[in-house]
Formats: structure tokens, C-alpha cells, sequence
């Protein structure tokens, strides 16, 4: 364990965090105005100046949120400057009116999003993200205005427009990899229009070899050594060489559950440690990649549900951040495995995704899921049927619009809704779940 940790052990700068009194700005209610009746956010992500925060919204709608807010940059620490009095998670005062800057409706569900490398507002060039929307092009968008910089096209052998269920860049911008149903498209991203490089991650349906199902997540080594991490619904984590002339796969492996991986991603300092999370798992696994490919640690938080529950490292490469179905945040210290997780109760639902800065001693969380109502559970009491009779859904192929988490108390309630059962729910007279959403800003120091 000692050799493992050694791994991590690049500084001790320790989170110093104070709870809700650390609470900077909040967003929620009339912030996320939409057609919808109720609306849930599913991610929050900083641009690489920490200027600007970006969301993706069950409305199908891309929100961006400036960061007025001038904070301690990274270096500058002041463990006497506190925030305002007053500041809540009620509302109560001006720190709850935080609005978008930028609302850009979608026309069909978004997959996924991804910030320009070097984003910001100073370099309007670079501040610009690509989203993927259901059944259209990869659009290059400009951060400012909303225009559409570029598209970059994905055609499967149906001649059909397929949309990525994740996206990354390379460090410098100039490529773009996107993960869909086993293969990754790999675009020059000065050549908009023109088809990218496929690269199939599996050579046929019935190869044992190679990696199976949808690429759902993407990360890129921070050393430059062109190490790209790809995990996929099959569960399996594959390592690939992008410097190659044929983007060969270094090693494929099987994570420790077989619900799908949600996040994959480097630690910021050393690119041999790699940390995943899955769908319906309470664990962050970290895996050393040095020799045999094995977990060495596991980090705790709850997360028994299909809605993706992110976390994130901090940029000294010291810290570990996590949300959770509780509505609590989860802080573990790298340096040191074997200190539990600082653990504070931040809001009233399941926090869905948590990212630090980059730039600024502050983090982001957003929060909501959906919950059956009264109605639902007794809907699906009285059309379900029991658990021996009934089979476990595992089908990750749809968007994530099809995610559930089901708050119920009876057994037949704590079913795994699968898409049907769902659109029975939409289908019927009554609205099926409770949605709402929350969208904060914290500050913190180190010590």
C-alpha cells in the first residue's frame, strides 16, 4: 500500500472547507427557465480559465454561468477571508440570483459536451465548446454568441448521423476523439465537415477481443505522452496509444462491476494512475497501470443509481472530491489512504456532479434527480410484477434521458425502471417524477 500511495504523493495541500458557509452563489428555480415543467441538471464543467461554468439540462438545453466572483487563485491562500453573511442554501439573499449568460436550446437530447483546451473569454478564438445532441453532428459552438463554429460528422455503415456518448480533445486542440457504439472517431479539427478516422474498438460483433459496447467515457493523460483511457457500458476500460500510426490499444481490462462506467479519469501529476466510477456503484476505484493492471484502493460514495454521479481531483493533485445519492460531498485525501473522507451535507438531493477550479480555490455542484411521486409508486405496485418474475434491465444503449432513480419504499418500487416501464409512466394522466435542480458555488482553502 505504501508503493501505491507513494503514487499519489506529489504535495500535501489539504482541503480546508467550512461547509454551507463556504456558499458563494447559487442558481436554481427561475435561473433554469424552460418549456418543461420541471428540469434537471445532469453535469457542470469549468472552462480552463475558470471563467465560465457550462451545464447540460434535462430541457435539452446548454446553460453557460459566468464566475464573477474574484477568488484566491492557486498559491494565495487566506484562511481569514470568509464569505458574506447571510449566505444560505434558502435564497435569502443576493447570492441566489445567479442567471445564465448563455441559454442554447438543442434539438434533441444532449449526449455529451466538451470545453476547447484553453478556454476562455480573454482568447476568443479558443472560447468555444463541442456539443453532441441525439441524431446530429458534433457542432463546434461558439461560448459567446451560441453560433455553430463547425461540424464534424458521424455517419454509421446505415448511412445514418450517429451522436457520441463522449468526447475529448488532445492537449494542443488539434484532434478530437469521440466515443459511440464500439469505436472511437477520431477528427482533425481544422478539417470541419469531412468524416474523422474510425477506429473500431472491437474488430466484430463475435471477437473476444478488443473492447465491447458504447464508449461512454474519455480521458487524456495531462503528461503529454498521448495515453488516451476510454470506458464503455461493457464495463471494460481500454488503454490507447494515440501517438500510434494505428491508435493500437495498449491493454483492455474489466473494471470490478459490470453496470458500465460512467467517468474515467488521469491523475493530474501521474498518468500511471488511473481513477473509474460505474453506474449503480458506491466505489471510485484507483488503478495502478505500471505493471499487472489492479485496483490498489477504493474510495466510498453513494451511488446505487443510474444517473451518473461525477467526481473530480483537485489541481494540486492532492485531493479527491465527490458527490453522492445523499446530497453530501465526500473530500479523501491522496496523500494518504487510509484518512476518512471529510463529509459535509451541502443540499437536499443527489449531487450529480462536483469540479474544482482550475484556476480559483472554488468548486462547482449541481444537484437533482428524478423522483417517482405517490402516483408512480402506485403505478408501478399495481403493473409490475414481482421480482422473481421480473429481469434486470442492463440495456445502457439509449441517452441518458432514460435514467431513473427511484425513491419508493415498497419492494416492487426499488425496481431498476427500465426505458418501457418509463414511457408507460410519461404515457399515463399524471406527471411521473419530481425533478428539481440546484447549481452552487463554494469557495475553500488549503492548508
Amino acid at each position: 500500500m505504501d508503493e501505491e500511495m507513494d503514487l499519489m504523493k506529489q504535495t500535501q495541500t489539504l482541503v480546508k472547507f467550512k461547509g454551507t458557509d463556504s456558499l458563494i452563489r447559487t442558481a436554481k428555480g427561475d435561473s433554469f427557465k424552460s418549456d418543461w415543467s420541471k428540469n434537471l441538471l445532469r453535469c457542470c464543467k469549468w472552462s480552463a480559465d475558470g471563467g465560465t461554468v457550462l451545464t447540460e439540462a434535462e430541457d435539452r438545453t446548454i446553460r453557460l454561468f459566468e464566475n464573477e466572483e474574484k477568488l484566491e487563485s492557486f498559491g494565495k491562500t487566506d484562511e481569514h477571508s470568509t464569505i458574506d453573511e447571510g449566505s444560505s442554501l434558502d435564497g435569502s439573499n443576493s447570492k441566489d440570483s445567479w442567471e445564465p449568460s448563455l441559454s442554447l436550446k438543442m434539438a434533441d437530447s444532449v449526449l455529451s459536451t466538451a470545453w476547447f483546451p484553453h478556454s476562455g473569454k480573454k482568447d476568443p478564438s479558443r472560447y468555444c465548446f463541442v456539443a453532441a445532441v441525439k441524431d446530429h453532428p458534433i457542432h463546434l459552438i461558439d461560448a459567446t454568441h451560441g453560433s455553430i463554429r463547425a461540424s464534424y460528422p458521424i455517419i454509421d455503415h446505415r448511412e445514418r448521423v450517429v451522436a457520441p456518448h463522449s468526447m475529448v480533445f488532445s492537449q494542443d486542440g488539434s484532434t478530437l476523439y469521440a466515443g459511440f457504439d464500439t469505436a472511437i472517431e477520431i477528427f482533425d479539427v481544422y478539417r470541419p465537415g469531412e468524416a474523422g478516422e474510425r477506429y473500431k474498438t472491437l474488430p466484430s460483433r463475435k471477437s473476444r477481443d478488443g473492447q465491447k459496447g458504447i464508449i461512454s467515457t474519455l480521458a487524456i493523460d495531462s503528461n503529454r505522452k498521448g495515453v488516451l483511457a476510454a470506458g464503455s457500458f461493457s464495463s471494460q476500460i481500454g488503454l490507447y496509444d494515440t501517438q500510434s500510426n494505428d491508435f493500437s490499444p495498449i491493454i483492455v481490462f474489466r473494471s470490478k462491476e459490470s453496470t458500465g462506467q460512467s467517468q474515467v479519469k488521469f491523475h493530474p501529476y501521474n498518468d500511471q494512475v488511473l481513477f473509474s466510477a460505474s453506474r449503480k456503484s458506491n466505489q471510485i476505484h484507483c488503478w495502478d497501470l505500471r505493471y499487472d493492471i489492479r485496483a490498489f484502493h477504493s474510495f466510498y460514495r453513494p451511488g446505487k443509481t443510474n444517473q451518473r454521479i461525477k467526481f473530480d481531483v483537485d489541481p494540486t493533485g492532492s485531493n479527491l472530491i465527490t458527490g453522492g445519492t445523499d446530497g453530501k460531498i465526500r473530500i479523501y485525501r491522496l496523500d494518504d489512504l487510509s484518512k476518512p473522507a471529510q463529509c459535509f451535507k451541502l443540499h437536499s438531493d443527489s449531487i450529480s456532479a462536483v469540479e474544482f477550479n482550475p484556476t480559483e480555490l472554488s468548486f462547482m455542484t449541481c444537484s437533482g434527480s428524478r423522483r417517482l411521486n405517490k402516483q408512480s409508486e402506485y403505478f408501478i405496485n399495481s403493473t409490475i410484477p414481482s421480482d422473481d418474475d421480473s429481469s434486470d434491465d442492463n440495456d445502457h444503449s439509449g441517452d441518458d434521458d432514460e435514467e431513473v432513480d427511484v425513491n419508493a419504499t415498497s419492494k416492487k418500487s426499488e425496481l431498476n425502471l427500465n426505458s418501457s416501464t418509463v414511457r408507460k409512466l410519461n404515457d399515463s394522466n399524471y406527471k411521473a417524477f419530481d425533478l428539481s435542480t440546484e447549481l452552487c458555488l463554494w469557495k475553500y482553502t488549503y492548508t
